[in-house]
């Protein structure tokens, strides 16, 4: 989770983000790689103090948990590809997987704030990816 996915996200391709874990719009997280599964709701999984949004839209605003200020999720849609943080944002009811950054043919709606909790942690696509990167301590 501590990966800087400012960094990563970037690539023309959807980037995973290991230890978040969305359970109906409720984001859990873990801090320690070591931990790191999916479809984990419990400890050593921390739940978020807020919701994630629960519709598809323009991200307006993001939630914060001052216990976890790395993890910053969609909570406020309505924006658009011009105003606020001008990215996209994608849920689904149920057990789901955290995807930044967008792919190629995103366009516009793709960037830093572009997020897709949308997929099961089953999914697979060729836009989908993951990348070797070490956590700072």
């Amino acid at each position: 989770m501590y990966v800087s996915w400012y960094r990563v996200a970037v690539g023309d391709l959807w980037q995973f983000v290991d230890g978040v874990n969305i359970n109906d719009h409720q984001a859990w997280v873990s801090k320690d790689a070591n931990n790191y599964a999916s479809n984990v709701f419990a400890h050593p999984y921390e739940k978020l103090n807020y919701v994630n949004a629960t519709s598809n839209g323009w991200v307006i605003g993001m939630g914060l948990d001052n216990k976890h200020p790395f993890a910053n999720f969609p909570t406020i849609l309505g924006g658009s590809s011009t105003t606020y943080y001008s990215d996209h944002y994608w849920q689904a009811t149920g057990q789901r997987i955290a995807l930044v950054g967008g792919h190629l043919y995103n366009g516009s709606i793709a960037g830093l704030s572009y997020w897709d909790l949308y997929f099961s942690s089953g999914a697979s696509a060729w836009s989908l990816v993951g990348r070797l990167l070490k956590k700072r301590s």
